[in-house]
């Protein structure tokens, strides 16, 4: 199922135009459909945006996610950014840096499908009240 512009905006907290400035850097697809992995990179990259990483250091880590498939756990220190699948790839990562945020992306994953369930739910809700009423 794809969602428009601005549907995605919606279902991920980010505005339209971060949407195509984002898809203009080449860090998320750019519309006319985002898919379920589109919005998921979008959260990703709002998350890793706000722990205080660059655009161009946000580019490696959403290929670690792609190549993952949103099992992989992204640790930064707002310097670098290390993907990690295994709780030992994880510990070691934190060993590096003891100041280090930890973006789980299955957490991104699950609210993404929050979201679009509750998104789906409202629109049938309102089609169902267009044929009562």
């Amino acid at each position: 199922m794809g969602f428009t512009a601005l549907q995605a905006a919606r279902l991920t907290d980010a505005s339209r135009a971060q949407l195509d400035a984002w898809a203009r850097a080449g860090l998320t697809a750019q519309g006319p459909e985002y898919g379920f992995e589109d919005l998921v990179a979008v959260r990703v990259v709002v998350a890793l945006l706000d722990a205080g990483l660059s655009l161009s250091k946000i580019r490696p880590a959403l290929r670690h996610v792609h190549a993952a498939g949103g099992t992989v756990r992204l640790v930064t220190d707002g310097e670098a950014v290390w993907s990690c699948v295994t709780d030992g790839e994880l510990l070691a990562a934190l060993a590096r840096r003891p100041l280090a945020i930890v973006v789980d992306v299955s957490q991104f994953v699950g609210a993404t499908a929050l979201a679009i369930s509750a998104f789906d739910a409202e629109r049938e809700g309102f089609v169902e009240s267009l044929r009562v009423g």
